[in-house]
């Protein structure tokens, strides 16, 4: 599963189609649509909902376009990143953004259902207390619950470490930061002897690296995704329920 079956899931087509009428020239994304005051609670409603939504698809794309740049890396006579570096920032750049994708979750559901918790405390808690309340969602609690499982096994350890101790600590990762360092790289170039072997080893190692890399990102983005659209499921019969009864 990726981002475009969760584009084409029935609740991204209904938030769309529902927030149209009401962004006068205004990005769907953009915080001016739920901040304009006087409006019907109906109007409210979809504002609220679709930019919440609108977010986590977005977070969803960019987890899916995180592969791809991993590879997209433009080598210059003055490379002064290095190729390494580069990929080190993007794998840390994906762990980060994974971790995001629950908290993005809590807030769509937090305003389908009109909660009312701020953005600010939307908390996995309290949610989950509200949530139990209500009638019959057995099936979002327990795809809620798979999907903070799933990325507590992929990114929460990761995450914690690159944000709050050091860099992500990864041996073959390292290794292709010394290889393809500016200055260290030059060193070792400069031996005319050494330079082919030297050049043969290090993309044979990066070349290996990547396709690891890119199908593990790819595996995640895939269950988290199918964890999502199941979400998606649930909160889209309640989404139609609020909407049907602010309309009279």
């Amino acid at each position: 599963m990726n981002i475009d079956d969760l584009i084409k899931h029935n609740f991204c087509q209904q938030i769309n189609n529902d927030l149209e009428p009401f962004i006068k020239g205004v990005g769907f994304a953009d915080m001016e649509v739920i901040k304009e005051n006087n409006i019907p609670d109906l109007e409210h409603y979809i504002r609220y909902t679709s930019f919440y939504a609108v977010h986590l698809f977005s977070l969803c794309r960019q987890l899916e376009q995180a592969i791809s740049l991993l590879s997209n890396y433009r080598y210059s006579i003055k490379d002064d990143v290095g190729r390494g570096y580069h990929l080190s920032y993007n794998v840390e750049n994906y762990f980060i953004r994974l971790d995001s994708l629950y908290d993005r979750v809590l807030q769509v559901v937090n305003a389908i259902f009109n909660f009312g918790f701020k953005e600010g405390s939307v908390r996995k808690a309290g949610m989950l207390k509200k949530i139990h309340k209500v009638e019959g969602s057995d099936k979002l609690i327990n795809s809620l619950d798979e999907l903070n499982n799933i990325l507590k096994s992929h990114s929460d350890e990761r995450r914690n470490i690159i944000v709050h101790r050091h860099s992500y600590m990864d041996k073959e990762l390292n290794m292709i930061e010394m290889y393809y360092d500016p200055f260290f790289s030059k060193l070792i170039l400069k031996d005319v002897d050494k330079a082919e072997n030297f050049k043969q080893i290090r993309k044979e190692q990066l070349s290996f690296y990547l396709r690891r890399k890119k199908k593990e990102f790819k595996e995640i983005n895939e269950e988290c995704f199918e964890k999502i659209f199941l979400i998606l499921n649930e909160i889209e019969k309640e989404y139609i329920f609020n909407k049907q009864k602010m309309s009279f």
